[in-house]
């Protein structure tokens, strides 16, 4: 994507790379189910993802470069509403702001997590507020960054400004990525 295409153009490349029906996992016995967002932001005439490092007291990924999501409350109808909602909460964002374009398939994680992931897209003139209570800070890469890196295969990671996104996030990024450059 080194020449950026115009946001419609982008978000129907997006569109197009995902899955039109995703096979849903039953539930793993023990596995407490969470979905994430994949948010995507075209802003200063390129496409960025936006991610989150996680606060250092956190219980779970404590300084971890993530998704903006969480567990499902009781409260949810479903992934989507939890995906929405933690981003709302972890970004600051309203959820006006957030499109979800589609979704892509669970990831059982080591920690005893089901994951869903969901790609978004945030309105252009999204500002954030992180949750100080649980976000050090907000993260937005260059899309075109993360798609010049060739991570492992096993254990994949990428580097941005210094830091590491690894693990799940990184699990989930690489499967995404690929997804997007086969439909370039």
């Amino acid at each position: 994507m080194a020449e950026q295409a115009p946001p419609e153009q982008l978000w129907q490349r997006v569109r197009s790379s995902l899955p039109r029906r995703v096979r849903r996992w039953p539930r793993l016995p023990g596995f407490r189910q969470a979905a994430v967002l994949i948010p995507l932001l075209f802003r200063e005439h390129e496409a960025h993802l936006v991610l989150i490092r996680r606060a250092r007291h956190m219980r779970h990924h404590a300084g971890q470069i993530a998704f903006p999501g969480g567990r499902v409350d009781a409260s949810d109808s479903d992934r989507q509403q939890t995906a929405v909602r933690e981003t709302c909460e972890e970004l600051g964002v309203n959820e006006a702001d957030i499109k979800v374009l589609g979704r892509l398939p669970e990831v059982p994680t080591l920690t005893g997590f089901q994951v869903v992931p969901l790609v978004g897209r945030l309105a252009r003139e999204s500002r954030f507020v992180p949750c100080e209570n649980e976000v050090a800070e907000v993260v937005e890469v260059p899309l075109d960054a993360l798609l010049e890196q060739q991570p492992r295969w096993l254990n994949p990671s990428y580097s941005w400004d210094g830091s590491q996104i690894w693990g799940v996030t990184a699990w989930i990024l690489r499967g995404f990525l690929r997804r997007l450059q086969r439909t370039s």
